[in-house]
């Protein structure tokens, strides 16, 4: 029997200053708006809201604490705000800088001190945003994330092991290529499950298969491919039902996703089972904060079980405090 360990963590949305909530003002200094101006939720799709500096922090001492119980971190996109130099530089020095100070830097900020063999990422479209208004293709993230995304056709992957068995877990960009894919304000929360993309996770996983006759695979999106009530509109993928097929007849164990800001699981009858991870950092406040613990219990390349253990964000103690496992497959 073999046992694979994910820390799946999700939309940190990192920028230069912290706690920011309004759209406009976003890079206006000193910060605008923040959680206190507001009364109640405010929709993910009319406001690009920053991260929050004490989860932040915590979650860095989180990583720091329990990082070796994990033999792989997963990472399913919106790393940053908003896809300019400045954000992506600020995401990527959260996630990169080299701890010096149990989990601070040497200029003593908190960092995840990631390491380039355990840490799998995707982008997502706050990612991927040029400006304010959303418009998307942004390059900033592919230039300073070559550490750690270096896709081939929107695909990277990355195969670990545990005695007999191999779990491959195979990511997809699912951002919109251009404006015109979505329109209007509608672009803001909508990706694309681009079928050329799809067709590369398809033939990377044969191939994994190929060489490995105890393979599982798990596939990593950043857009849930899921229904969402009418609401949330904006938010669903595009040609998700194509995407959600192909995992099924390809036989993948299991869909890692972000994007709504909520901890979900999707156990929609024979479909691929999806896991739909909260924000961790974000300061938002609308479903809590979240970092999740994911056990893939596997044996003869065929799953017995899957569990996973929520820690989610508590005011009282200004941590993140764990819940019991909750078996999932």
């Amino acid at each position: 029997m073999s046992l694979f360990r994910i820390l799946h963590i999700s939309d940190f949305h990192f920028c230069v200053h912290p706690n920011r909530k309004n759209w406009s003002r976003l890079f206006q200094d000193p910060p605008s708006l923040t959680l206190r101006h507001f009364s109640g939720p405010i929709s993910i799709a009319t406001f690009p809201s920053s991260y929050s500096d004490e989860m932040a922090e915590a979650s860095a001492r989180f990583v720091l604490e329990e990082g070796e119980n994990f033999d792989l971190f997963v990472v399913s996109g919106d790393v940053a705000t908003i896809g300019t130099k400045e954000s992506i530089a600020a995401a990527f020095n959260f996630i990169d800088d080299k701890r010096v100070h149990e989990y601070l830097n040497s200029q003593w900020r908190p960092t995840l001190g990631a390491d380039e063999e355990r840490f799998f990422l995707v982008p997502g479209n706050h990612d991927r945003y040029r400006d304010i208004f959303g418009g998307t293709a942004s390059p900033e993230f592919d230039r300073a994330f070559t550490k750690y995304w270096r896709p081939t056709h929107g695909v990277q992957h990355r195969v670990i092991q545990d005695g007999d068995s191999h779990l491959a877990v195979v990511a997809g960009d699912f951002c919109l290529a251009t404006d015109d894919e979505a329109s209007g304000l509608n672009r803001l929360g909508r990706g694309k499950a681009h079928a050329e993309v799809v067709d590369e996770m398809i033939s990377r996983t044969a191939n994994l298969r190929g060489k490995y006759s105890d393979l599982i695979a798990i596939w990593v999106v950043h857009f849930p491919p899921i229904g969402l009530p009418w609401k949330e509109s904006p938010l669903v993928l595009i040609d998700a039902d194509y995407f959600r097929s192909q995992a099924k007849r390809y036989g993948v164990a299991l869909v890692l996703a972000g994007h709504l800001h909520r901890n979900q699981v999707d156990l929609s009858p024979n479909q691929t089972p999806v896991i739909c991870g909260g924000s961790m950092c974000v300061c938002e406040g609308t479903d809590h904060n979240w970092i999740h613990g994911i056990e893939i219990e596997c044996e003869g390349g065929e799953v017995r079980e899957v569990r996973k253990n929520d820690f989610v964000w508590n005011d009282n103690v200004g941590d993140f405090v764990g819940t019991s496992f909750s078996r999932i497959l």
